[in-house]
């Protein structure tokens, strides 16, 4: 089981690797237009000793490092570096019906006021409940063992909380691409491997 720290230090680094294998595509085509209306409050979510900060300008940072931005129109931009240099480029859009779309007008999932959904799937991956605690569940549907944390400061109103699923969801979604990343490359043969 990976311990929050490590969660959250992989995502700082997935974020990086995720940015520039994304560099050459194009933006959501909604981009200009923005898409779902979403609240940023300040909030925390903890997990063990580490924690995810959303500030009032909408700068979502891990134990201090710069992840990306999401405004008022439900864009996510990201730097190419773990510090905010002002140089931000699109990388997400919630769209007014809750989609989570990509570049190139990709999917990613769907992200409601308190439930994420994988693409494709009709049942939850990730809860943030009443509480804010965060209850993540496999791909069938069963709730997973391990505790997600628990978020601080979302439930000021629906968008707000909307905001911190939004949240949640990328950040277990770049733990989630990084993961199968690490898994293709090792079971990809080495360059002096003999078939």
């Amino acid at each position: 089981m990976m311990t929050s720290r490590s969660l959250f230090t992989t995502v700082v680094i997935a974020a990086s690797a995720g940015l520039s294998a994304c560099s050459q595509a194009s933006h959501p085509s909604a981009w200009v237009r923005g898409g779902a209306l979403v609240e940023v409050s300040q909030a925390q979510w903890v997990d063990g000793s580490s924690s995810v900060q959303i500030s009032l300008n909408g700068e979502v940072t891990a134990n201090g490092a710069h992840l990306f931005t999401i405004d008022g129109a439900g864009r996510v931009t990201r730097s190419a570096s773990s510090s905010i240099t002002g140089d931000e480029q699109p990388y997400a859009l919630l769209d007014p019906s809750g989609y989570l779309i990509g570049p190139n007008d990709e999917r990613w999932g769907f992200v409601g006021v308190e439930h994420a959904y994988l693409p494709g799937k009709t049942t939850p991956w990730i809860v943030i409940n009443p509480a804010g605690y965060v209850v993540h569940y496999d791909e069938d549907g069963a709730e997973m063992e391990h505790g997600g944390g628990r978020w601080y400061g979302c439930r000021v109103t629906p968008r707000t909380q909307q905001a911190c699923t939004l949240v949640t969801y990328l950040i277990r979604l770049e733990k989630r691409l990084a993961d199968d990343r690490e898994r293709t490359r090792s079971s990809m043969p080495r360059s002096g491997d003999r078939p």
